[in-house]
């Protein structure tokens, strides 16, 4: 099925795996990317106006002024916010309604910062 959908829409499948010391970006299950929480030094949750629609998106800001985003589509998502929680333990838990109400507005919100 993965290959019919890839076949026909010619783009790649991306997934993201997490754990309690990093995240790793997949593409065509291929590493492309792995980042290690040590290296975050702020993460920003917000949404994504796609016209009909919002995308839940997290940016986590790295050391090295670089930025890695992820979101609601990708794979994987759903049990990164699960690795997260972890990790992040002083994440606000209700950071989602922020973000997700009121509809097609940014609601941009930093949910953690290193000290």
């Amino acid at each position: 099925m993965k290959f019919i959908r890839k076949l026909f829409k010619g783009k790649p499948d991306f997934k993201i795996v997490s754990d309690e010391k990093s995240i790793q970006l997949y593409e065509d299950e291929n590493i492309k990317e792995e980042i290690y929480w040590k290296e975050v030094k702020q993460i920003r949750v917000f949404k994504r106006d796609l016209g009909t629609y919002d995308c839940i998106c997290i940016a986590f800001d790295l050391k090295d002024n670089n930025t890695f985003e992820i979101d609601e589509e990708i794979e994987g998502y759903k049990e990164t916010l699960k690795v997260l929680a972890k990790v992040f333990t002083d994440i606000d838990e209700d950071w989602f309604f922020d973000v997700a109400f009121p509809a097609f507005e940014t609601n941009m919100k930093t949910v953690w910062k290193q000290d």
